[in-house]
C-alpha cells in the first residue's frame, strides 16, 4: 500500500467530514433537515474514503468490497434535493413518498453486488480491471448515469431555493435573515463541479485523462459540501425560531401568489374559491389602510404576515388574497413601501439632513442594511444618499 500526498490529502478530507458529519447529527435533534445534510456529510467523506483505498490499492487484496460501494454515488445528490426541501418547508419528519428518491441508489447497489458475485467469478480480474478501466462498459454507463442525476437534482434544488426566495416574501417583511443565497451559491459551485466532471468523462473516452480518478471534480464536491456542512451550523440556526417556522410551515396553506411581481387577473384566478365577496374584500382593504395610517405596524422589523392579519381581525389567507388582487402586490413589498415613504421623507427634511441614513432607515422598520439599499434602490432607481442629495432645493 502506497500512501502519497494527494492520498494523504484525501484521507485528511475524508477524516474532517466524518467528524462533521457526527457532529451535525448531534445537532440534528433541533433541526430535522439537518439529517439529510449530516447523512451528505457522511456519504461523501464516505465515497473519499473509498477512493483513499483505491488509489491505494486496498482493493486488490479485498476486491469483493469495491463494487458494494459503488452505488453510494446515487445518494448524495437526493440528500442534497431533501434537505434544501426540508430546510425550506420546516418539516419535521420524514414523507414517505420521499423515499422514492433512493430508489437509483437501490437498484445500483443490487446490480453492482450481482455483477460482482454472479457474473464475474475472478474477483481479482475485474478488479484490475475496474482500476485500468479496461473493457468496463458498466462504469462508462455508470459515470453517465451519475451525471443525469446529478444535474436534475441540481436544478431541482436550484428551483426550490428561488420558489422559496418568492414565497417568503409573501410571509415576511425582513428576509436577510432566513435567504439562502449561501445554499445556491454552493449549489451552483456542484452544478460546477458536475460540469467539470462531464469534461472530464468526455475526455477519458477520447482516451485523455484530465486527472486521476476524476480527483478534479471529486475535490470540487469535496470542497462544496463541507462549506455547506460549516455554514448551515451557523446559518441554519434562524429556522429553529418559532416566529420563522411557523409561517414558513404555513406557505402552502396560506396559498399565496408566489411571484414577486403578480400578473393581471393572476391573483383572482389563484383566490376564486375564496368565498370571499367583492364588498367584504373592499371593507377589509380600507381597515387595512386605515391600520398602516395610524398604528404603523410596519415600524416593526420582523412584522408578519399573521401577525398583520391577527391586527386586523382576518385570516392570513383572506390578508393574502387582499394584497394580491387588490393591490397587485405581496407582503414583504406592501410593508417596505411603507417604510421606504417614511425614509424618503425624511430624506427630503431639510431639518434630518444631519441624521444618519442607515439610522433613519432603522427607524422606520427596516431591519438590515444590504436589504435596506436593495429595495431603496430598485424602487426609486437611486442610492439613499443620491436620493437625499437630488431631494435638496438649490442654494
Amino acid at each position: 500500500m502506497t500512501i502519497g500526498l494527494m492520498e494523504t490529502a484525501i484521507l485528511i478530507a475524508a477524516s474532517q467530514g466524518f467528524f462533521l458529519a457526527i457532529f451535525i447529527f448531534h445537532r440534528s435533534r433541533y433541526l430535522f433537515a439537518n439529517r439529510f445534510l449530516g447523512l451528505v456529510i457522511f456519504l461523501y467523506s464516505f465515497v473519499l474514503f473509498d477512493m483513499f483505498l483505491n488509489d491505494t490499492g486496498f482493493y486488490l487484496s479485498m476486491p469483493y468490497l469495491r463494487l458494494l460501494t459503488i452505488g453510494v454515488s446515487f445518494a448524495l445528490l437526493p440528500l442534497h434535493f431533501l434537505y434544501a426541501r426540508y430546510l425550506t418547508h420546516s418539516f419535521s419528519k420524514l414523507q414517505k413518498s420521499d423515499l422514492l428518491h433512493f430508489i437509483p441508489f437501490v437498484l445500483a447497489t443490487l446490480f453492482f453486488a450481482i455483477l460482482f458475485f454472479i457474473k464475474h467469478s475472478d474477483h481479482h480480474l475485474l478488479m484490475q480491471k475496474l482500476q485500468h478501466g479496461h473493457d468496463m462498459l458498466f462504469l462508462t454507463i455508470l459515470n453517465w448515469a451519475i451525471l443525469i442525476q446529478f444535474f436534475l437534482y441540481l436544478i431541482l434544488t436550484l428551483w426550490i431555493l428561488h420558489r422559496f426566495e418568492q414565497e417568503i416574501k409573501s410571509i415576511f417583511s425582513d428576509i436577510d435573515k432566513i435567504q439562502l443565497h449561501w445554499l445556491r451559491n454552493i449549489t451552483l459551485v456542484l452544478f460546477a463541479g458536475a460540469i467539470i466532471f462531464l469534461v472530464e468523462n468526455i475526455s477519458y473516452l477520447l482516451g485523455h485523462s484530465l486527472s486521476n480518478s476524476f480527483n478534479l471534480s471529486s475535490g470540487v464536491f469535496a470542497a462544496s459540501v463541507y462549506i455547506m456542512g460549516y455554514s448551515a451550523l451557523f446559518k441554519s440556526a434562524i429556522f429553529l425560531k418559532t416566529e420563522v417556522s411557523t409561517p414558513i410551515g404555513k406557505i402552502a396553506e396560506l396559498s399565496t401568489q408566489s411571484l414577486s411581481q403578480p400578473k393581471a387577473n393572476s391573483g383572482s384566478k389563484k383566490y376564486a374559491k375564496s368565498g370571499m365577496s367583492p364588498e367584504t374584500a373592499q371593507r377589509y382593504l380600507e381597515k387595512l389602510e386605515n391600520l398602516m395610517q395610524t398604528q404603523k405596524p410596519y415600524l416593526v422589523s420582523d412584522l408578519t404576515l399573521p401577525q398583520l392579519a391577527n391586527m386586523l381581525d382576518i385570516s392570513p389567507h383572506n390578508l393574502s388574497e387582499i394584497l394580491n388582487t387588490h393591490r397587485q402586490t405581496n407582503f414583504f413589498d406592501f410593508i417596505n413601501h411603507y417604510r421606504m415613504e417614511v425614509v424618503k421623507k425624511k430624506l427630503s427634511d431639510p431639518k434630518t439632513q444631519h441624521f444618519n441614513i442607515l439610522a433613519i432607515a432603522f427607524d422606520a422598520g427596516f431591519n438590515s442594511k444590504t436589504s435596506f439599499n436593495t429595495f431603496f434602490k430598485n424602487h426609486t432607481g437611486q442610492t439613499p444618499s443620491q436620493y437625499r442629495h437630488n431631494a435638496q432645493p438649490e442654494q
